[in-house]
């Protein structure tokens, strides 16, 4: 495909592109879902360089399978299907201990600016950085149903064909780790209400 008729091409079209093995379609490809791959493992792993490495693994994963990518999900679900699967093993192969949420990253786009906050943002902040670490607290399998779901905003059956299980299986875990963030977050909860 030619420059032009990539920049134009519907993705259904890059995918075709791809799997015949054009580079610059799969490019494309990339350009339009690293943001939210990178969101989705960056919030599963907690550690930017983990993240930025599981993304390079996932979009080469993805470039040596798309023939076999047959679209019975969107391409960002597969994606995230391969992501899913690699934060899951990048967990049981490190053996990761829960980070301090201190050594989180936050995005800084995601703060404003001391200064232009007001009088709100210590607790702002302080807020942020519990959420993150109850997060982290939870196991990767329901962390990343947490982040697909509630971060990301996928619905229970998308998070389900990610995850390569039941919708059954992902309502119950995601039920168990609402459960255990609401717990860890109780006093932050209270604050709000």
């Amino acid at each position: 495909m030619t420059k032009e008729a990539i920049s134009g091409a519907s993705e259904d079209n890059l995918v075709a592109a791809a799997r015949s093995g054009d580079v610059e379609a799969f490019g494309a490809l990339f350009e339009r879902h690293k943001n939210a791959v990178f969101s989705f493992v960056l919030r599963s792993v907690g550690r930017r360089e983990d993240a930025e490495d599981i993304v390079a693994e996932t979009f080469r994963k993805a470039w040596t399978a798309i023939a076999r990518f047959k679209g019975q999900s969107s391409l960002l679900t597969w994606l995230c299907r391969i992501a899913a699967n690699l934060c899951i093993d990048y967990a049981r192969r490190s053996k990761a201990r829960v980070e301090l949420a201190t050594d989180m990253e936050m995005d800084a786009d995601e703060l404003r600016p001391w200064e232009a906050a007001g009088a709100d943002v210590e607790s702002e902040v302080i807020n942020k950085w519990r959420i993150e670490s109850a997060l982290a607290q939870l196991p990767m399998s329901h962390r990343v149903l947490v982040v697909l779901c509630d971060v990301q905003g996928l619905t229970c059956s998308e998070a389900a064909e990610v995850l390569g299980c039941s919708v059954m299986s992902v309502r119950t875990r995601l039920f168990r780790a609402r459960r255990k963030l609401r717990a860890a977050l109780a006093d932050v909860i209270e604050g709000v209400n």
